[in-house]
């Protein structure tokens, strides 16, 4: 659902920057980029929740701890990388860039409230 969210988001900034005459390949690329890393970014951080968890089952509540903030200090840093480098790189609009990974809380939100009452997770 948050694939989904982020994927229609990112197609409504699109038409947003097309409507006001500012289409370019770079908002294209931009945009593309920063819906891939945010989409990116919480897969990995779904997999570092489940290595965390895997270990506080087996009753290494500490190490799960370790494995959560090693894993969030791990994406933060790839995550600044690849910015840095697209940004750098000139070939991406910065606004375009970040707009997906600015609005993932908001449609993480959306999906939680919208999900069922039995459901156990956001997929």
């Amino acid at each position: 659902m948050v694939s989904i969210g982020e994927i229609v988001v990112t197609a409504l900034m699109f038409g947003i920057f097309a409507l006001g005459g500012f289409w370019s390949p770079k908002v294209l690329w931009g945009g593309l980029l920063g819906c891939v890393l945010t989409i990116a970014y919480y897969a990995l951080a779904a997999l570092g929740v489940a290595m965390a968890s895997k270990k506080a089952v087996n009753q290494d509540v500490t190490g799960g701890k370790r494995t959560l903030q090693i894993s969030m200090l791990l994406r933060f840093i790839l995550l600044l990388v690849v910015l840095a480098m697209a940004l750098k790189g000139g070939l991406v609009n910065p606004i375009a860039l970040v707009v997906p990974l600015l609005l993932f809380r908001p449609i993480v939100s959306v999906c939680e409230f919208f999900r069922k009452s039995g459901d156990k997770h956001v997929n």
